[in-house]
């Protein structure tokens, strides 16, 4: 792939692949991402956010089988022409990692491909406008960067529930997303882990590996990720100060 024009076209892809097993479970199991925020559903929130980026080209939602048909449902009901013009839904794998993977390959597969890609999870309903602005600009920038806090807590290494070390907070990051990087240079990182069975939780482990000098970009306190019940009912309780946010598309 060529080095990125002057006016690079943007693409996120939204990882909405995972069965939020630690979410919820037996007579209650059902896919996170379509839980619901005042009657929206969870992944719908940073869609939304993103679609109302005027840098975004392209957004690739990377879902489970499951709720395919579902989402897609959901897309024509609730959006107009336009934005529905701009995404696309496509079969995530077992795995975050390779729901990613197949994402960016749909992006290369383009005839008009993207030049920079942001990678996000559903599960992040609370992303500014700020912050999808930040992430573009030091990725067009630097080539990779993600999003991730200072530390605040004091960090311990605990092994068998015994304290086995106390770490130097000033260095440490909670990383979050998004998530971006040149297409080529996750492509490329992404076919190398696949290749060589190297399983990784996050995009920018993925760059790093293969070289990559990953950037960070000041998060935000309200970007946080619904893992598991409690953190739904968090949500709920800050929907409305972005409600508004979301509901120009």
């Amino acid at each position: 792939m060529n080095t990125p024009s002057t006016n690079p076209r943007l693409a996120v892809v939204i990882a909405a692949g995972g069965i939020g097993s630690r979410f919820a479970s037996g007579s209650d199991a059902k896919h996170k991402q379509c839980f619901e925020l005042k009657g929206i559903s969870l992944y719908m929130w940073c869609l939304r956010s993103f679609l109302q980026n005027k840098r975004i080209a392209e957004i690739i939602v990377v879902a489970h089988q499951d709720i395919q048909n579902q989402i897609n449902s959901e897309l024509v009901a609730q959006l107009p022409e336009e934005a529905l013009q701009k995404v696309r839904v496509v079969p995530g794998g077992k795995t975050r990692q390779e729901s990613v993977f197949r994402g960016l390959r749909e992006l290369a597969g383009n005839k008009v491909s993207a030049d920079y890609v942001l990678v996000h999870d559903a599960a992040r309903p609370f992303i500014k406008q700020s912050l999808i602005d930040a992430t573009i600009d030091s990725v067009i920038k630097y080539g990779a960067c993600t999003v991730a806090v200072p530390v605040s807590d004091t960090i311990k290494r605990v092994e068998q529930d015994t304290v086995k070390e106390t770490l130097d907070r000033s260095n440490l990051y909670a990383v979050h997303t998004p998530q971006a990087g040149r297409l080529d240079w996750l492509l490329k990182a992404h076919e190398d882990a696949a290749e060589k069975n190297v399983a990784a939780t996050d995009d920018a482990f993925i760059l790093e590996r293969c070289g990559h000098e990953v950037k960070i970009v000041e998060g935000d306190k309200y970007n946080i990720k619904v893992t598991v019940a409690d953190d739904l009912q968090i949500c709920a309780a800050l929907s409305d100060m972005f409600l508004s946010q979301i509901m120009d598309v």
